[in-house]
């Protein structure tokens, strides 16, 4: 049996395109993810981690969109991962301090002794258990591109006949469309997210008479001034889309992108289309300072109208940039990643 677990929405838009070529069960804890799986006409039961724990078999094939760390060691298990590669759940970066605080003052102390290489931190270490816990617990890794594929080898993740070159099922339906007058904003959560100068950028678009997308992360929900700027909103001409919604389908007919440190920043260099970021704050991430060199960088806020007029006058000055990233992020464009992925699931 084919399982696919998708405890959140986001990860049920990477899972649907895979589970509608291969069939099999969604299992999810999700309220939305289950109203819309029976939408999608997709069966689904309700699970979460220690539910999945009962398809601990050899017979099950188990397909995740992040990793998780109670992985069923008997099942086959299938990694397609979500957002950004650098994330930690993509390698399982333990957080010593926190968690582990006696391997993080072990690892302090060899790091900086002449015992560097038995360090847990050191990939060639007998004690590296971190990188070594993840690539053994994957039968197969879908990867999307050659960035991901660099960053994996790097963190020893990749082994001969446990990955290939998927691409990103979920852009498989994407397809440029003619641009409307519309920008897509699509903020991150948290400390990092742009939430606050939304009401700026609300208001820029008005005067220019741009129809603004608000597609927020489903976690920025939790945001403390989120509520607020919802009982500003109605005063602007901007179409609010549902948090839980794939960003995906907006893209085709927008004229430019609008985010800071979303993962939706690199999904939107298969569209071709100019792309502005808000980085008020030190990008940290490889992959986000790559971005960087593809898009019009704000990191003022009495910046953002003189970017957004030159993108709405056409001024377009990074496509040989965005094409450079588009090759270095996807290894395909073709629509067939999804076809890939349940290929290589079928015969596992």
């Amino acid at each position: 049996m084919i399982v696919f677990f998708a405890p959140r929405p986001y990860e049920y838009h990477y899972e649907l395109p895979i589970i509608k070529k291969t069939g099999g069960i969604l299992l999810t804890s999700s309220p939305w993810v289950k109203e819309r799986a029976e939408h999608d006409g997709i069966e689904w039961e309700h699970a979460g981690i220690k539910e999945l724990q009962k398809y601990n078999g050899r017979e099950n094939k188990i397909v995740l969109a992040r990793h998780i760390r109670r992985v069923p060691k008997k099942a086959k298990c299938v990694q397609i991962f979500h957002g950004l590669i650098e994330k930690n759940y993509t390698y399982e970066k333990i957080n010593f301090k926190s968690q582990y605080s006696i391997f993080f003052w072990i690892s302090y102390f060899l790091e900086s002794s002449p015992f560097k290489k038995l360090s847990p931190l050191n990939k060639s270490s007998p004690f590296n258990f971190i990188g070594r816990r993840i690539k053994d617990r994957y039968d197969l890794i879908c990867v999307p591109g050659p960035y991901a594929e660099r960053k994996l080898r790097e963190n020893d993740l990749l082994r001969e006949g446990n990955w290939i070159k998927a691409g990103v099922p979920k852009l498989d339906g994407l397809k440029k469309k003619p641009a409307k007058n519309e920008i897509l904003y699509a903020p991150t959560w948290g400390k990092l997210s742009s939430i606050p100068y939304s009401i700026k950028i609300f208001e820029i678009a008005r005067e220019f008479g741009i129809d603004i997308i608000f597609k927020p992360h489903p976690l920025v929900i939790q945001y403390k001034q989120f509520d607020k700027i919802i009982k500003k909103f109605e005063r602007y001409d901007a179409i609010f889309v549902d948090a839980y919604e794939d960003a995906t389908k907006y893209m085709s007919s927008s004229l430019a992108l609008i985010t800071d440190y979303s993962s939706v920043g690199v999904e939107y260099l298969a569209i071709d289309r100019p792309i502005i970021l808000l980085h008020f704050k030190k990008a940290k991430g490889t992959a986000e300072k790559l971005l960087r060199k593809a898009a019009e960088v704000v990191e003022k806020e009495n910046e953002i109208e003189e970017t957004m007029e030159k993108l709405i006058d056409g001024k377009d000055e990074k496509r040989k940039e965005r094409e450079e990233l588009r090759k270095l992020f996807f290894y395909f464009l073709d629509g067939k990643a999804s076809e890939r992925v349940a290929k290589a699931i079928k015969e596992l």
